[in-house]
């Protein structure tokens, strides 16, 4: 198995990279923001939901895995892009909306989606994967024990990150008006926005 010093190196690793704000966390909190905290943990439930397939893709067969993301890149991130500013045009054209003032959250089920799809529609999480995990791997050990070790602390490290942000914004949108909830949905969505962009540029 794994020693302590390389899981903590690696533990530490995970909390520095998921504490940095991506397309998810940035949903996540515009999620929370608007519609209240349990909106923005059904978006972190849809996030874990496509990271835990992706860990589960690697566990079963890393290379194939990663052959299969690397021929439909293009197509995955142009996706990934494009519902990226879909919602961000959504956001900044929709009405203001305050948890105050009694207006509808919407279905869970559409925000467990939109972080499903926002995920999974980043190629480049899956091919990160692919190359942060196996720094960490004792190949002379139980790798599959590792894999699922390291999978588990990763899932763990995300939800708790994402989870905080979540919290934090939703009482932040507690608290804010319906105008300064309208110029939050328009600086969450250009962002939003921004972030669909940079993936459809960016290169591998």
């Amino acid at each position: 198995m794994m020693s302590l010093e390389t899981f903590f190196a690696y533990l530490i690793a995970c909390i520095v990279l998921i504490s940095i704000p991506g397309p998810s966390v940035t949903l996540t909190i515009a999620n929370s923001l608007r519609f209240g905290t349990k909106a923005g943990l059904m978006t972190i439930l849809g996030t874990a939901s496509a990271t835990s397939l992706m860990l589960a893709g690697l566990n079963i067969g890393m290379a194939p895995v990663l052959a299969f993301a690397a021929k439909w890149f293009w197509l995955i991130k142009l996706f990934g892009a494009a519902y990226l500013v879909w919602l961000g045009i959504r956001m900044i054209f929709s009405a203001p909306l305050s948890i105050k003032s009694g207006g509808k959250a919407g279905s869970d089920n559409n925000h467990f989606k939109q972080g499903f799809l926002v995920l999974i529609g980043n190629p480049k999480m899956l091919l990160f994967l692919g190359a942060f995990i196996p720094q960490f791997l004792d190949m002379s050990g139980n790798v599959v024990g590792q894999l699922l070790l390291m999978s588990a602390t990763l899932l763990v490290v995300t939800v708790t990150i994402d989870g905080l942000y979540a919290v934090l914004a939703g009482r932040v949108g507690d608290k804010l008006s319906n105008k300064r909830t309208q110029i939050i949905n328009r600086i969450g969505g250009s962002f939003m926005i921004g972030g669909g962009v940079w993936l459809a540029f960016a290169r591998r």
